[in-house]
């Protein structure tokens, strides 16, 4: 399968189980890849919009795979409670939503071995939801895409250590390696939190304005600090 992006084909390489539920399919590109090339046997292909489910189903008979992927319409995790799937994708939503979905429905998928996230927004807040409840973040990626920057998240049942500001804020996973993605990613941060930070002590900066600058200043030390563990990649 050609046409599938780099951060859905990141998505589906971390895939380790045979049957997996992707939530939020759209048109179920990672359920193709995954299966057409055998890292899964068999998905189950989600959305809460008719319309994105309808070009899925269309994509999965392009592909001759209607027997192997089923389309299953829904909101969350309720199309697929019950079911026997064992990897659960949830990839291009944001955060909040991300931990909505999983509150109110893991709990309900006993059978889950493995959580793949890749939240768009409030990535942080997904890092520290995922290690507070019974689940343990086994490995990240960070894919570039252009000019955007993708975090997936690879999670499995189980208790972890807690995560430090910095863990949450960068992911354990990546700050421990050395990755040119990843420092790419932390260069691009560091010049956008500077122009910001120079913006606000532009203006007549407010209460508001000047906790925010010492929020970002210390975001920023912090970027910095795991740069330069990093500056030889």
């Amino acid at each position: 399968m050609n046409n599938i992006s780099i951060r859905l084909r990141a998505v589906a390489d971390f895939i380790n189980h045979s049957v997996i539920a992707d939530i939020g399919c759209d048109h179920a590109y990672a359920c193709i890849y995954a299966v057409a090339s055998g890292k899964a046997d068999c998905a189950y292909a989600c959305d809460v919009n008719e319309g994105p489910l309808s070009h899925a189903a269309q994509n999965i008979a392009a592909h001759n795979l209607t027997d192997k992927i089923e389309t299953r319409l829904g909101g969350g995790l309720a199309p697929v409670c019950g079911t026997n799937a064992e990897t659960v994708i949830i990839a291009g939503l944001g955060g909040y939503q991300i931990m909505e979905i999983l509150r109110d429905g893991i709990a309900l998928m006993p059978a889950v071995k493995q959580l793949i996230l890749q939240p768009m927004s409030e990535i942080p807040e997904v890092r520290e939801y995922v290690v507070t409840s019974g689940f343990s973040i086994e490995s990240e990626a960070i894919v570039r895409e252009g000019k955007k920057f993708y975090f997936i998240i690879n999670c499995a049942p189980g208790r972890t250590d807690a995560y430090g500001e910095e863990e949450l804020l960068l992911g354990r996973p990546l700050v421990r390696e050395k990755n040119k993605i990843f420092a790419a990613y932390l260069m691009s941060e560091i010049k956008k939190t500077r122009a910001i930070i120079k913006k606000i002590d532009g203006n007549t900066a407010k209460d508001a304005s000047l906790l925010r600058r010492d929020e970002l200043v210390h975001k920023l030390r912090i970027c910095e600090g795991v740069l330069r563990r990093n500056a030889h990649v």
